[in-house]
């Protein structure tokens, strides 16, 4: 029997398995069941032939049916490629890593309303990460997900746990480092997480690389310069300077300073933020200002360093519409034609 017409065999033996095995309702909320192909091949009918390759990292989502079946081989693969022709009940994914991403923008994606929800496609991900062995990159991908979530419902302690467990894989994480020391504050751990609030402040302090503190701020560099240019922007909403964080969880910086100031610590949060603040340079940095400015403005901190900084970034003297910008600083959208600022 040749190999084509074997894994033609296996494909449609594996079909009916997904069919007696998927619910009478088509309409899957969830996240889809998962069938793995190492435990399926034992019990296939004797009279089949074993198959010549155990080892597989395609997967495939059979949409219809809300099933997800991983450990595809390649020959296997190449047999659903020339079968799956413009048909929408059978989505191929390149392996364990795209499907395991498709469960985190899943989880993001759902509204808050359906807290449930959101923890399953959560917890659906990191499940199949750590069954097929996904790179600890991703693996802290899904537990920072998992603590915010864990914040989000209140369950402080869990929180904690999965905050560690990503410090595990990278101790220098200011994301997990940020919403360890809160889940800290929030169980009555006042002492810890004051300490490593106080780490995490002199890692901020100490880091000098403008990119990644655009990162840390939830700014987009590269859309405010195509705005700059004149250049097309593919949305609007993406223009806005505020991050979207009500979904995904708010950035380090944000989680620091907010910390400080529920902790009374409000001249840490200054001299954190002046310092972030003197490595704006010119009107190329623009974002980063603004970034910084929202923060100022959202927890009630003193202006003043942002009202000395602002001249530095401009070409010309600051017109009125520039300095009313600063008391309204907490709905920061960057201008559509920043000539006006620069």
């Amino acid at each position: 029997m040749s190999n084509d017409k074997l894994c033609k065999r296996y494909l449609f033996y594996l079909e009916m398995i997904v069919r007696d095995k998927a619910a009478a309702n088509k309409k899957v909320e969830g996240p889809p069941r998962m069938l793995y192909l190492r435990e399926l091949y034992p019990s296939i009918h004797p009279r089949l032939p074993p198959p010549r390759s155990l080892a597989g990292d395609k997967c495939v989502l059979m949409k219809e049916r809300g099933v997800m079946v991983v450990g595809l081989s390649l020959q296997e693969w190449r047999v659903l490629l020339e079968r799956n022709t413009g048909s929408d009940k059978m989505q191929l994914l390149s392996g364990v890593d795209e499907a395991v991403m498709r469960g985190l923008s899943q989880s993001e994606g759902t509204a808050d309303s359906q807290m449930d929800l959101k923890a399953s496609w959560n917890s659906w991900a990191l499940k199949l990460c750590e069954a097929e062995g996904g790179s600890p990159h991703l693996r802290s991908k899904c537990l920072l997900q998992r603590t915010v979530l864990l914040l989000q419902q209140q369950m402080h302690h869990k929180a904690l746990e999965s905050a560690t467990e990503v410090l595990k894989l990278y101790p220098d994480s200011k994301h997990a480092s940020a919403l360890l020391a809160t889940s800290q504050h929030k169980a009555g751990k006042k002492k810890e997480s004051a300490a490593t609030v106080s780490e995490l402040v002199v890692a901020f302090q100490r880091a000098e690389d403008t990119n990644m503190l655009s990162d840390e701020l939830g700014c987009a560099p590269a859309l405010c310069n195509r705005a700059r240019r004149g250049q097309p922007v593919r949305s609007r909403r993406w223009i806005s300077i505020t991050p979207r964080l009500a979904r995904t969880g708010r950035h380090p910086l944000e989680l620091t300073v907010a910390l400080l100031v529920e902790m009374h610590r409000t001249k840490d949060a200054l001299k954190l933020l002046a310092c972030l603040l003197s490595r704006v340079h010119g009107a190329r940095q623009q974002h980063l200002f603004f970034g910084l400015a929202r923060l100022y403005a959202k927890h009630g901190l003193n202006k003043d360093a942002l009202v000395s900084k602002l001249p530095s970034l401009c070409s010309m003297p600051p017109d009125r519409r520039t300095w009313e910008l600063l008391k309204s600083m907490a709905e920061v959208v960057l201008p559509i034609r920043p000539s006006r600022l620069a």
